[in-house]
């Protein structure tokens, strides 16, 4: 008969004395259904986090002042698709000020990112950034080195880079492929980025194996 055993484990520290436990409070924004995925970042630049959930974005750090900043639509239930799957926060326009990049349903939307008006009300000024991103869970960070983030998906039957021109990031992003040409789930479940091999650089992680990312960036 097999034995079930429940480890617990204790926070301890340095002196050696147990940690406390850390306590969370449940703090609901919407009762409304608006997106699939909320981001954080400080987009007001007042110093305290701000919460990214669909078209709007909740002052931070009590999270009850909203601001609308792509027109918004309530989806309703048992969930129909939103057009806000993922956001990312980052300076785009390298302006100073945090903007706003949203990605939809893999199938039904197109990306846009949307350019932060610097504390000035009402909608932010939207730009396109590409046709579809394909892949369920599209990492958007600094996969190839060079200091800036690009979208890892797959577009044409390979995978690759969503990146923009950043001279002018306001222009369509767009695609450099990265591995040969297969047939790839367009809502692919499993993409990951790491040093598999501790060379230093981001290797593609995919669930059938990894590629490896060369030592020159150019390289095929």
């Amino acid at each position: 008969m097999k034995r079930l055993t429940l480890v617990l484990l204790i926070l301890f520290a340095a002196d050696g004395v147990a940690a406390p436990m850390p306590s969370f409070q449940k703090q609901v924004l919407t009762d409304k259904y608006f997106c699939d995925g909320i981001t954080a970042g400080d987009l007001n630049r007042d110093g305290k986090m701000d919460i990214v959930a669909g078209p709007f974005w909740y002052e931070g750090p009590d999270f009850k002042s909203k601001h609308e900043f792509y027109p918004a639509k309530e989806f309703p239930l048992p969930p129909s698709p939103t057009d806000s799957m993922f956001s990312y926060v980052y300076d785009l326009n390298g302006d100073g000020w945090p903007d706003i990049l949203v990605l939809g349903r893999v199938h039904l939307h197109q990306a846009f990112w949307y350019e932060n008006p610097k504390g000035a009300a009402g909608l932010w000024r939207k730009h396109f950034v590409f046709e579809r991103v394909k892949g369920e869970s599209p990492p958007f960070l600094d996969a190839d080195g060079d200091g800036k983030p690009e979208i890892v998906a797959h577009w044409e039957d390979q995978w690759g880079f969503i990146q923009p021109d950043w001279s002018d990031p306001t222009r369509p992003w767009s695609f450099k492929p990265i591995t040969g040409k297969r047939k790839w789930e367009q809502f692919y479940h499993g993409t990951g980025l790491g040093d598999v091999n501790g060379d230093g650089r981001l290797d593609l992680l995919l669930n059938e194996g990894w590629y490896e990312q060369p030592a020159d960036r150019g390289a095929e």
